[in-house]
């Protein structure tokens, strides 16, 4: 599975959080830092495992932790509709 940034969502940094407005809702959400590498990675298709590594490096952090806090982000973003997943 293979996930993007969804085109209804439109993002901004403001300090040290990422805002994410759903143009669709109307709906703001503020992201950590964290979150926010992984929304910019997002602009492009990307599965868990190569995001997960990148975010790893990124961070210097060990790769299983890592692949867990992404898949929790993605699935996160995807339930409020700001991230398509495809095959």
């Amino acid at each position: 599975m293979r996930y993007v940034q969804a085109e209804s969502a439109l993002f901004q940094m403001i300090d040290e959080e990422g805002v994410i407005l759903d143009i669709e809702s109307g709906h703001y959400f503020r992201i950590n830092p964290t979150a926010v590498s992984i929304w910019l990675a997002l602009e492009k298709p990307m599965g868990v495992k190569e995001l997960s590594a990148a975010i790893a490096a990124e961070y210097d952090s060990d790769d299983e932790t890592t692949q867990q806090d992404v898949s929790d982000t993605i699935a996160k973003l995807a339930e409020l509709g700001l991230v398509g997943a495809f095959e």
